[in-house]
């Protein structure tokens, strides 16, 4: 299974887009799941705000466990990450790929009743989960 399909299969059971990515990841990087899931659970809909998206956040968070003791690589890999999803998606941040700031008003049941963590989220977090495992796997 793909890391693309990995991440899918997250999302569909209900984690948030930090945890679906860093999750699709845990196994390579001998992570353990139920860590990983409970530290990414605060990283969602873009901090809960609608900042950066959870994805990059999640990527960010597996380059940074995987590099260890070399920010810079880890940086480094980030960016080429980073810059693919932004050609992707058109920006980095959550309240730009829906389209609104979850964080404001009822937003948050907009998303649910519009099903946009589907229709919206669900390619970002395919996106990283494919950009990462191609900068993972060409390291």
């Amino acid at each position: 299974m793909t890391a693309r399909e990995r991440a899918n299969e997250l999302a569909a059971a209900g984690n948030n887009c930090c945890q679906s990515v860093l999750l699709a990841f845990a196994e390579e990087l001998n992570l353990p799941y139920e860590d990983a899931r409970q530290l990414a659970a605060a990283f969602g809909c873009g901090v809960c705000c609608g900042n950066v998206c959870g994805a990059i956040t999640g990527s960010a968070m597996a380059l940074g466990y995987k590099f260890e003791g070399d920010p810079d690589k880890a940086w480094d890999a980030l960016d080429v990450v980073m810059k693919g999803f932004l050609e992707r998606q058109g920006s980095l941040l959550c309240k730009d790929i829906l389209g609104y700031n979850i964080a404001e008003g009822d937003n948050y049941q907009r998303a649910l009743d519009n099903e946009d963590f589907l229709y919206k989220c669900r390619p970002a977090i395919l996106d990283a989960a494919e950009l990462l495992d191609q900068v993972m796997k060409s390291l």
